[in-house]
């Protein structure tokens, strides 16, 4: 009969075994991959650059697109105020007031000449006429 002390021992040895051999294997694996571990970091560092890069063209285009959004949205709303904008302004700019007051007077003036003229031709007119009687 096998006593609980030596079944203890061929287990405990087991386990040392194959704790050994899980070890073995660890450092296997740690050596074979200890070459390549700079280049996945490298492959890695890219990776994560290339997704930074992604993201911040990806916020430029929406900033962009919100930003041309904004402004159709501004136009469509100041287009119609234009004509009114235009008419306000006109009729607050002073200087054109002034021209149109000043082109009125030049008009009236001219009425007033042309007027005076036609009446000086008349009577210079019925003078010469009347002399020539």
């Amino acid at each position: 009969m096998m006593d609980y002390k030596s079944v203890r021992r061929k287990g405990d040895e087991d386990a040392a075994v194959r704790m050994e051999e899980m070890m073995a294997r660890c450092r296997n694996f740690v050596r074979a991959k200890a070459d390549t571990f700079e280049e996945r970091m490298r492959e890695a560092q890219q990776r994560e650059e290339e997704a930074h890069r992604a993201e911040r063209l990806r916020r430029e285009r929406e900033e962009r697109e919100r930003l041309a959004k904004e402004w159709a949205e501004i136009e469509a709303w100041h287009a119609p105020m234009e004509r009114w904008e235009s008419s306000q302004l006109a009729s607050e700019d002073l200087r054109s007031q002034e021209i149109s007051e000043m082109e009125a007077e030049v008009r009236a003036a001219l009425r007033t000449s042309k007027g005076s003229r036609s009446r000086s031709r008349r009577s210079r007119r019925k003078r010469r006429s009347s002399s020539q009687s």
